[in-house]
């Protein structure tokens, strides 16, 4: 007779890891729209905080918050409007333009007056954008971590080396 049993394996380990994978989505989600607001309050002063803190737009998942990152990376020198105007036409192009969005829509998706209210929810405080900026760079360290120990973990229970 066996001392101790066994237990059997989920079917779907995986499933397990569903909602911290969720939660923790939605934690960048939230921390890249904050650095998108801190960005857009004085995009020349704020992106030389970004940069100092080695942002890129590949720590931005989101298409929206990419494009908004790339606009105002490239029209920060002309001034909020021309990077809020960039933006539109970026968002536009992606498809990711609905004039009718109302202010306080969490959605991808923008308009006019969505962009109004990422301009204006933070105001330019330089301490507040490096504590986004490095907020959203850890999380995204998480990601790439858990995302290498994932395909780790596949390797070894498929019987190949982990690489």
């Amino acid at each position: 007779m066996l001392s101790h049993t066994y237990r059997i394996p989920q079917a779907n380990a995986t499933a397990q890891l569903d909602g911290p994978a969720i939660a923790l989505a939605q934690e960048r989600a939230r921390a890249e729209r904050h650095v998108i607001e801190c960005i857009l309050a004085d995009p020349p002063k704020m992106l030389a905080i970004a940069d100092g803190e080695s942002l890129t737009q590949w720590d931005f998942g989101q298409p929206d918050h990419r494009i908004l990152f790339l606009a105002a990376r490239l029209a920060a020198d002309c001034g909020r409007g021309a990077v809020l105007r960039l933006a539109r036409a970026g968002l536009m192009a992606f498809k990711l333009w609905d004039g009718g969005r109302p202010r306080g829509s969490r959605a991808m998706m923008h308009s006019d007056a969505t962009l109004s209210e990422l301009a204006t929810a933070e105001p330019a405080n330089r301490a507040i954008c490096r504590f986004a900026v490095r907020r959203l760079r850890r999380i995204v360290a998480r990601q790439r971590r858990a995302r290498r120990l994932l395909i780790e973990a596949r390797r070894l229970m498929e019987g190949r080396d982990a690489v």
